[in-house]
């Protein structure tokens, strides 16, 4: 999963002929802090293209982006990064 901040674009790729699909989330806190919510979520799997989604990632507010790989249920979280 990667971001282009020109346009906001967020986009999964699933490049492994596995059977297997994966998922990508974009992540931030809650409006009171206290806790993480998914904002955005994309699949990928099944074709031979990627998937992408605009999301406005605003000023100094933290984000996280997240992936799993279908086959072995995994999640893996990226660096927390803001626009600013």
């Amino acid at each position: 999963m990667y971001y282009k901040d020109d346009g906001d674009l967020f986009t999964v790729c699933d490049t492994n002929p596995d059977g297997y699909g994966v998922t990508g989330q974009l992540k931030t806190l809650n409006s009171n802090g206290t806790g993480i919510i998914t904002v955005m979520t994309l699949d990928d799997g099944g074709d031979s293209n990627c998937d992408s989604d605009n999301y406005d990632v605003i000023g100094a507010k933290s984000y996280s982006m997240w992936v799993n790989w279908h086959g072995n249920s995994s999640w893996y979280e990226s660096v927390v990064f803001s626009e600013s």
